[in-house]
């Protein structure tokens, strides 16, 4: 049996258990500092717009910094997806879903295998809380 990544193990003890608000404080921004360092260090839209705003990672201590990262705006996404991708990855092995959205202009977002396992199981999740059950019937609509 795989075992789960740290985090993931730490995200479900904690709620399991329901901890403390402090604990769960000190583990969100702990988590958000983590991100940070890894979308500086290795990948380049992040690493060259926090530069462009001044930003470092140590910079970021928690959410209340939250407000000094770059905004990530859409023409990027639509214009620039593979810079948006870390290092080391190759984006023609991701997972990669499009949209076009409200604005027509096609939208790609790449995935890896954990993340996008992840994502199924935390919709899953919020199905059941709204009463899906397994193997339940469901119709789509497309407009």
């Amino acid at each position: 049996m795989r075992r789960r990544p740290g985090w993931i193990s730490t995200c479900h003890t904690m709620f399991v258990r329901r901890t403390d608000r402090a604990r769960l404080d000190a583990f969100r921004d702990r988590r958000l500092r983590h991100l940070v360092a890894h979308a500086y260090d290795r990948v380049p839209y992040y690493r060259d717009a926090m530069r462009a705003h001044g930003v470092r990672p140590e910079h970021i201590t928690g959410v209340a910094d939250i407000h000094r990262l770059p905004i990530l705006p859409r023409d990027v996404v639509q214009s620039r997806p593979n810079d948006l991708v870390a290092e080391g990855l190759d984006p023609e092995r991701l997972h990669s879903i499009w949209s076009s959205g409200s604005s027509g202009r096609k939208v790609t977002i790449h995935h890896t295998r954990t993340e996008r396992l992840f994502l199924s199981a935390l919709m899953a999740k919020g199905l059941a809380e709204l009463g899906r059950r397994p193997r339940m019937r469901q119709a789509g609509l497309k407009l």
